[in-house]
């Protein structure tokens, strides 16, 4: 009979793939019937067969044209080849990626924004040329440069511009004639001659400017203008032309959002533009869950994170669309994990023998098998419930009797009622009479009591048979104790109970009893201690008979020199005498010796 196969495509989020295969590379965002690759994600371009996408030539490209060169750069690079990084007062770290400018936030300057402005800078500088207003006591485009300490300002290092009161001159050296009405005098000349105000530009007399030099306002410019005015103030009200970025109010007094880029309006405080993640007029507003920016107005997404979708990114995708990825307006999968279909991959195509499964991986298998894609059969000894399906370990035996990874193993047979441990083995229930340990694999000894049964640890229950001692009965009492009348001879730590043998003593009857002991008609020749009960054979004395008596021939008054506590007297007489001897012959010897020097 012969066999058909059928070739099925499946149509998966837009695209043709064969069932159980691939249909374009996993770096296609898109693809056509005939696995055509329509789209590539960032870093990649289409190779020339239109099947794969291949990496663009630097890793910092965004996308690049059909030989990887690049088209644009990624976030923070710039330049053909994408290899230089934009300035690091860049907003938001962006810059053009063909010329690498950008707009600068607070702080820096220049096309680039790679340069910082000046550290005695009174206010932020220009964005352009770095210029900044100078504190007191210094000059320059960038406020770095020390006035000559008598100036109270100056535009250079060797003369003065304006000089503190009472002074005048080139370097303020000369004091102002002290005839003067306000104490001052002219710059130049010294003389007490009605000039404008020191901060006017110029004025109609000495208590009217008409213009103030910037940042000064008033009738005499004798007031500062807000500190975050820039472009100045009004003449007469102080109010500030325009605000340092940042800032809003007729006083620039009032801070933008933390939000607003690029600052915000000067009397509404509406931002002109919000940070990435952000909206709303005063870019108060967090943007819901979108990937990057969202719309000023009303906070919908412009791009998603992968794994959402929807106007505000609120909804997920579906569970198996590949790499969590789908259309941001509908959720359609663009590709699905493999053994999914369907335009939410809610559709699987199971192996055979799988009750569910993630892709072509099973994830639970009918019962009796077990393997990825539940191929294995599980052991025989197996229960109903089957087996582990990674490891094919049975979850339980379906005999009490068995044990062992796959039930392969039987149970003691000393086990009580032919029970274990499915996993180790070990007696669930204990063990059948006179064994013990885990797998009752150990005997009780021969020599326990009564039923001859033991504890857990091999302890005898009833004590011991016989002439044996010790928890577990195994030592043998000593044969030199007397046997009771039931056959016991020790207790359970050894020692005699009714006594030793004849000639024997201690606990444990270990003694015998001393050698030199007289003979006695009836019982030991010693005590319990091993004393000697009938005094000591001949020659010998002492409780245990242990010292041996000496005799020697009478001296010249017939004296008997015998002792039993030792040595005898001549034998001391002749061993003092010796000693004085020897003392006697070194002294001589020692005053010869000096006497010869």
């Amino acid at each position: 009979m012969a066999t058909v196969y059928t070739l099925v495509t499946v149509v998966m989020c837009g695209a043709i793939a064969v069932q159980g295969q691939l249909s374009c590379s996993d770096k296609c965002t898109n693809c056509s019937i005939g696995n055509k690759c329509l789209s590539c994600i960032d870093g990649f371009y289409i190779s020339w067969n239109s099947k794969d996408c291949e990496q663009c030539n630097s890793l910092n490209c965004r996308t690049c044209d059909t030989v990887g060169v690049c088209t644009s750069c990624k976030s923070g690079f710039f330049s053909a080849s994408c290899a230089n990084v934009c300035g690091h007062g860049c907003i938001n770290g962006t810059c053009d990626w063909n010329t690498g400018q950008c707009q600068c936030i607070d702080g820096f300057y220049s096309v680039y924004c790679n340069q910082a402005c000046g550290d005695k800078c009174q206010d932020v500088c220009d964005k352009t040329s770095g210029v900044c207003r100078c504190p007191t006591g210094f000059y320059g485009i960038h406020c770095n440069n020390l006035c000559w300490s008598r100036c109270a300002e100056c535009t250079n290092q060797t003369s003065c511009s304006v000089c503190p009161d009472g002074f005048y001159g080139v370097t303020c050296n000369a004091s102002c004639n002290t005839n003067c009405s306000d104490g001052s005098c002219d710059i130049h000349t010294g003389k007490c001659e009605k000039t404008c105000p020191v901060k006017c530009e110029n004025c109609v007399d000495e208590s009217n400017c008409t213009s103030c030099v910037r940042g000064y306002y008033g009738t005499k410019c004798g007031q500062t203008c807000p500190v975050n005015c820039q472009q100045g103030c009004y003449l007469i009200t102080g109010e500030c032309h325009t605000c340092d970025k940042g800032w809003y109010g007729v006083y620039c007094n009032k801070s933008c959002s933390n939000e607003c880029r690029n600052g915000c309006d000067k009397l509404s405080g509406k931002c002109k533009e919000c940070n990435s993640g952000y909206y709303g007029e005063l870019c108060n507003v967090t943007c819901p869950l979108c990937d990057g920016e969202c719309v000023k107005e009303n906070g919908s997404c412009n791009a998603c994170y992968p794994g959402s979708y929807g106007l505000y990114c609120k909804h997920t995708c579906p569970a198996y669309c590949l790499d969590n990825m789908c259309n941001k307006t509908n959720g359609h999968c663009y590709r699905c994990m493999l053994g999914y279909t369907g335009v939410l991959c809610n559709e699987t195509i199971c192996p055979a023998k799988c009750l569910s499964c993630f892709g072509l991986k099973c994830t639970a298998c009918k019962s009796g098998y077990h393997g990825d894609l539940c191929e294995l059969t599980c052991s025989a000894n197996c229960s109903l419930d089957g087996c582990d399906i990674v490891k094919g370990t049975c979850l339980a035996c379906n005999n009490t009797g068995l044990y062992g990874p796959t039930c392969n193993e039987t149970c003691s047979a000393t086990c009580l009622n032919n029970v274990c441990d499915p996993g180790t083995g070990v007696c669930s229930h204990g063990c059948v009479g006179n064994h013990f340990g885990g797998k009752c694999q150990n005997a009780c000894s021969n020599h326990c009591a009564n039923t001859g049964e033991c504890t857990s640890n091999g302890t005898c229950t009833g004590g011991c048979v016989g002439n044996y001692f010790g928890s577990k009965c195994e030592e043998a009492c000593s044969t030199n104790c007397l046997n009771g009348s039931d056959g016991s001879a020790c207790s359970n730590n050894g020692e005699c109970l009714i006594g030793c043998v004849k000639d024997y003593y201690g606990k444990t009857c270990e003694n015998q009893c001393p050698r030199k002991c007289a003979p006695v008609s009836t019982g030991s020749r010693c005590s319990d201690n091993g004393t000697c009960v009938g005094g000591c054979n001949d020659g010998y004395s002492g409780y245990i008979c242990d010292i041996q008596k000496t005799s020697v021939e009478t001296n010249d008054a017939g004296t008997s020199l015998e002792t039993n506590d030792g040595p005898p007297v001549p034998v001391i007489a002749g061993a003092v005498g010796g000693v004085v001897v020897l003392l006697v012959i070194s002294v001589v010897v020692v005053v010869v010796i000096r006497r010869k020097r």
